[in-house]
């Protein structure tokens, strides 16, 4: 029997975009300082398992030990299907992210009602040092409970020998949620300009195979809006995402898919224009 977050703070972070708030089901929030006083408590606490117990029962009012009253920490989630994994991904609580893996590696290939994995949240909420610390845990080919999720997840638990830890992994990188985004649009669609949206492909190019990177995927994948990483990138003015996805991108990959990133430059107007200058000097 699932257990469900307490609703009345539960932030549930599975809407979709662009849908007039009366088609979509209460959003449920949890106040940023409900959460950021909880962090300074993390040393206070000798046994971790504690720090996490004591961390979701203050915030959501669930179960005082998760351990013991709820042993699978993969049955606790939001009405929206969150996980207490994306919840922490949602706020780049690195230990609080750590420490639920090490307790239920199961999560890590969990999606919620938007189809978004732990990945797809933690690039909305530009917390790049929580997306290099998923992207190594699915890399990680080593661990055998790492593997072992793996396995269960795609239903091929008797297949060790094909495991491919980092295949696997850029498989994540490209796994589409509900609006058609990857990991990489939703990075470019975080609203804080901060963050440095490049670092997020520099985060992924630790972890490349010989014949994929995630420049491909930057060219290559749309979403539902036919918008390329590529062409969001653009679209917000990121110098920086533009310039590297265009001088890592393969040489001889076709020209990006669907809306065209050189029409977005150029109805930038002032930033376009210099955006504008590296598609001609790339070329």
């Amino acid at each position: 029997m699932p257990v469900f977050l307490s609703t009345n703070l539960a932030q549930d972070i599975a809407l979709p975009r662009n849908v007039p708030s009366s088609d979509k089901e209460p959003e449920h929030e949890i106040e940023h300082s409900e959460v950021t006083e909880i962090i300074p408590k993390c040393c206070e606490f000798d046994n971790q398992i504690n720090l996490l117990s004591e961390a979701y029962h203050l915030v959501y009012g669930g179960p005082i030990n998760l351990l013991y009253d709820s042993p699978d920490l993969t049955e606790i989630k939001t009405p929206m299907n969150n996980t207490v994994l994306h919840i922490a991904a949602l706020h780049g609580n690195d230990e609080i992210v750590t420490l639920i893996i090490e307790h239920a590696p199961k999560l890590l290939f969990k999606f919620n009602k938007n189809n978004d994995s732990v990945l797809h949240v933690a690039a909305r909420g530009g917390h790049i040092s929580t997306v290099q610390k998923l992207l190594a845990t699915y890399a990680n080919f080593e661990r055998h409970v790492i593997k072992m999720a793996w396995l269960e997840y795609t239903k091929n638990v008797d297949d060790l020998e094909d495991y491919d830890g980092m295949s696997n992994m850029l498989e994540f990188v490209r796994k589409e949620n509900a609006q058609g985004n990857t990991m990489l649009h939703e990075a470019m669609l975080c609203g804080n300009k901060y963050i440095g949206r490049d670092m997020i492909f520099q985060v992924c190019e630790l972890h490349k195979t010989k014949d994929k990177c995630c420049y491909e995927y930057a060219l290559d994948i749309v979403n539902d809006e036919k918008q390329s990483v590529l062409y969001l990138a653009v679209e917000n003015e990121d110098e920086g995402a533009v310039k590297l996805i265009l001088e890592k991108c393969p040489e001889n990959d076709d020209k990006p898919e669907g809306l065209s990133p050189v029409v977005a430059a150029i109805m930038k107007r002032n930033q376009g224009n210099k955006i504008l200058l590296f598609f001609i000097f790339v070329e």
